[in-house]
């Protein structure tokens, strides 16, 4: 882990301030570059070339983080499938694996398309998430 793990807490604040100083530096400098013109996306900010460069790599994005989530979903409701259904201890069979991420496929599918505004609610998970793997995954690096 760390050679000093008793500055844990001051490295953790000195990385926020910078980071807010950061955000906070090029919002200012954006706002006084553009003014009133922005738009509340950032991909229609853009010209027509980068606006569709920028959405392809937020796809990527929402890809690359989609699988990575999704794994650990699955594992966990495996695990619950495997402890509720198959006490014997032996691992779930490809079939029972595949038919579990399937039903958890279905769920969100189902969900994305009964509820309004979904967008606004993935938003808001996102927000959520890549706050927690900001704040929560340096803890535990700590911790191991």
């Amino acid at each position: 882990a760390m050679q000093h793990p008793d500055h844990y807490l001051k490295v953790v604040n000195v990385t926020f301030a910078v980071c807010m100083t950061y955000f906070v530096t090029v919002a200012a400098l954006g706002y006084h570059m553009y003014g009133d013109k922005t738009r509340s996306e950032i991909e229609l900010n853009f010209g027509a070339g980068w606006g569709r460069f920028s959405q392809l790599v937020i796809l990527l994005l929402v890809i690359c983080k989609f699988g990575g989530f999704m794994n650990a979903l699955s594992l966990a409701v495996e695990d619950v499938v495997q402890w509720g259904f198959f006490p014997t201890g032996r691992p779930l069979g490809p079939a029972v694996q595949a038919v579990v991420r399937s039903c958890i496929l279905a769920v969100m599918l189902a969900i994305a398309l009964l509820l309004p505004m979904f967008e606004l609610v993935m938003g808001l998970i996102g927000a959520i998430c890549s706050m927690a793997i900001s704040v929560v995954f340096p803890c535990l690096v700590y911790l191991v």
